[in-house]
């Protein structure tokens, strides 16, 4: 089943690569664009993209600009600006949620007196496709004030007191969706999603549509290649995500929509969303399995760059594109490039898993469709064109240390392919001071897609390699074996606690990392364990995910104290506050408190645990078979058009 749907998913965009990879010129793209001169393009209106539409274009370089920065400066100014601005929203949140929380014997007004010392709270979504999108979304809205069942809970509001949120690959989708359409309610944001419909054959078995729907993708593609960028499959599924995430009521064409437009929504621009960050891998040229040091790069509303101690640097994300050597255009007469941000080539670059289904299906598939495939593969893979490509803004930037000084373009892929699948690199650098860190996992670590603490044993495995780009200290986890025969990866688990034996382990509260609240996906109600490549989901299933997160939390004991607890330790720590016992209470009972047991578990399979009803399993696999008929229809139409 897994691979079937890896292959309906690969390949349907594949079929149109395919084109552009025979040609080093990319000339199919451009005769498969003009196939389709009859389709109707978008209205072309203002925003920070240019053109209008999908291609970057050449600019008047900002005067007193500089297009590199050393993280030796610390945060942007930018970025320190939004914080200060957040900070009295955020304060605000923390005094609603503690009241909420009502923990027994503890002090709120003490705990507020600092306000720059109060604690810096941060959520990392995990990757995993729209199964990631969804599991977190249903965190989200069980933990959001603006949902009065959460309220209720006692759960509603770490959202609001919140300074940071991260995705990667389908947590990308849900991070960088909630900030681009002005950070709306989740449930809200399930009608722009619109996942009954795939993102793949939105006119399910009407080929002509769908032929159109294709067509038009590979024009705006098409705009891009003529504009003088190189462009990869990446750019594909980038147009079809972009129209999935973005609301179509947006005043400005899906296609024209940057990344850095985030910063223009009101939510933004009034600190009312925590700060938005998405990741992606660095990959060599020609390197297919990626390595677990690999470098992460990451994309927020100001900055494109890599916090790794080998690139260090920064450069303002409006303007990534720019052709730079050792930070200065390379063009010469001040000419920078401005659209290449587009918010879909960067979510689409945060989840470009193509080069992982393409090994998984070489290694896997039938012998007919296998065939195909490597076919394909072959033509893809000798010319990298199963990433992301980007002009390479740190070329001839500090070439003594720098790995990517002299490659003419970044190759970067889905964040999570070094099995690191949350995004806690960005959260854990010391200069942000992200103390506690709530970490929602979707991860299909397991033969049934469920998450078994890879993540996080990769995290902290890196954290101690002196040779890893992520040398951040990390909390100690367990193995993975340990995860699944203390069924850590079952319920929410707190790493890193204060020593119970010996609370004043770490004097003045000096933590040399932060408090990481462990939120795994599991079937409370529903089998949430669908594939990384489904991309479709029915309102029954949508509605399913919703319900199976919040009695997630639901299910846990005294979790409106609890979950609080854990959100405060360290700030308390740090101004000397002692905690209630109250909070002792659930440290006790949610604290990996070091035991082990790294004996070969079973296969982990777990069951439902209050079934809700049927779940739209059977739809998916109806789902799989339509898709692939439009796929053949879709690629056999192609065909015949550009013969």
């Amino acid at each position: 089943m897994k691979t079937a749907i890896i292959a309906v998913t690969t390949v349907t965009l594949l079929c149109s690569l395919a084109f552009i990879a025979i040609n080093p010129a990319h000339r199919a793209t451009k005769i498969l664009a003009h196939s389709y001169a009859g389709v109707s393009k978008v209205g072309r209106k203002i925003s920070s993209s240019p053109t209008g539409n999908y291609a970057p274009a050449t600019v008047t370089c900002p005067p007193n600009t500089p297009l590199i920065r050393s993280i030796n400066t610390g945060l942007s100014a930018n970025e320190t600006s939004y914080l200060s601005n957040r900070q009295p929203v955020v304060q605000s949140a923390w005094r609603t949620y503690l009241t909420q929380a009502a923990i027994p014997g503890f002090n709120i007004d003490n705990f507020l007196s600092n306000t720059t010392s109060t604690g810096k709270v941060g959520i990392a979504f995990s990757g995993g496709g729209f199964r990631a999108m969804l599991n977190g979304a249903s965190v989200f809205n069980a933990l959001d004030s603006r949902n009065q069942d959460a309220v209720n809970l006692g759960t509603g509001g770490v959202v609001q007191l919140a300074t940071y949120m991260t995705g990667l690959s389908g947590g990308s989708f849900l991070v960088g969706s909630l900030a681009i359409n002005n950070f709306p309610r989740v449930t809200d944001l399930t009608k722009t999603w619109d996942l009954s419909e795939s993102v793949l054959a939105p006119s399910r078995a009407n080929i002509f549509e769908n032929a159109g729907y294709y067509g038009r993708i590979i024009r705006d593609v098409n705009d891009k290649e003529e504009a003088g960028f190189d462009t990869s499959i990446t750019d594909l599924w980038a147009r079809a995500i972009g129209q999935k995430l973005v609301a179509s009521s947006n005043p400005t064409p899906n296609s024209a929509i940057t990344y850095s437009d985030i910063r223009n929504t009101s939510s933004f621009v009034q600190g009312q969303m925590p700060f938005p960050i998405i990741i992606a891998l660095g990959r060599s040229q020609g390197q297919l399995i990626i390595p677990a040091n690999s470098t992460v790069y990451e994309f927020n509303p100001f900055e494109f760059g890599s916090w790794s101690p080998r690139i260090r640097a920064f450069t303002p994300i409006q303007y990534l594109g720019t052709n730079l050597t050792n930070g200065r255009p390379t063009l010469g007469n001040n000419r920078c490039v401005e659209g290449f941000d587009n918010f879909g080539f960067s979510v689409g670059t945060s989840s470009s898993i193509f080069n992982q289904g393409l090994l998984q299906l070489n290694q896997s598939s039938s012998s007919i469709l296998g065939s195909i495939i490597e076919r394909i593969l072959t033509r893809i893979g000798q010319k990298d064109n199963d990433i992301a490509s980007y002009p390479n803004t740190f070329y001839g930037y500090e070439p003594g240390v720098n790995p990517v000084a002299n490659d003419v373009l970044l190759d970067l892929v889905d964040g999570g392919e070094d099995n690191e699948n949350i995004p806690f690199v960005p959260i854990l650098q010391k200069v942000r001071g992200v103390n506690t860190i709530i970490a929602v996992d979707s991860s299909a670590d397991t033969l049934y897609n469920w998450p078994n603490g890879s993540s996080l044993v990769q995290t902290y495995q890196a954290s101690l390699d002196p040779l890893s780009e992520n040398t951040i200290p990390f909390p100690p986890v367990p193995s993975v074996e340990t995860f699944i025969n203390l069924k850590l990866n079952t319920r929410m688990t707190f790493f890193g606690c204060p020593n119970a034996s010996n609370p004043n382990s770490y004097p003045n509260g000096t933590y040399p990392y932060p408090l990481v609240i462990y939120l795994p996906n599991y079937p409370y109600t529903m089998e949430t364990n669908s594939s990384t490549f489904n991309f479709r989901y029915d309102d029954n299933a949508v509605n399913g995910f919703f319900e199976n997160g919040f009695t997630q939390l639901q299910n846990i004991s005294n979790i409106k104290v609890c979950l609080a607890c854990g959100t405060i330790q360290r700030s308390s720590a740090a101004k000397g506050i002692p905690l209630p016992s109250a909070c002792q209470a659930c440290f006790d009972e949610f604290c990996w408190n070091g035991e082990r047991d790294d004996r070969t578990p079973p296969i982990y399979n777990p069951r439902v645990q209050n079934p809700r009803g049927q779940t739209s399993g059977a739809e998916h696999k109806i789902t799989i078979s339509i898709a692939v008929g439009v796929l053949i229809s879709v690629c056999a139409y192609f065909f015949v058009m550009v013969q």
